[in-house]
């Protein structure tokens, strides 16, 4: 993969592309992941800061839950 890279939308994927919001936080809102989570949301726009010393190139949101033991557990990940 390089950056910046374009949309794909082939078989099962969605991924809207590359965008640099790095001191844009206002570009935060023009990303479909972002739409449909506020805390998503929220964490772009704490690295969009021009303070930040962190910067992300992709986001992917998804459902995950699954039962244990009669309770929903959630999963975040990130990519290195």
């Amino acid at each position: 993969m390089t950056v910046p890279y374009g949309p794909n939308f082939v078989g099962k994927k969605r991924n809207s592309g590359f965008a640099d919001i790095r001191s844009r936080p206002d570009l935060v809102s023009q990303i479909p992941e972002a739409a449909i989570s506020c805390s998503l949301k929220s964490l772009l726009v704490a690295f969009a800061d021009s303070s930040s010393r962190l910067f992300t190139i992709g986001c992917d949101l998804g459902s995950g839950m699954r039962e244990v033991k009669r309770e929903v557990m959630w999963q975040e990940a990130t990519y290195r």
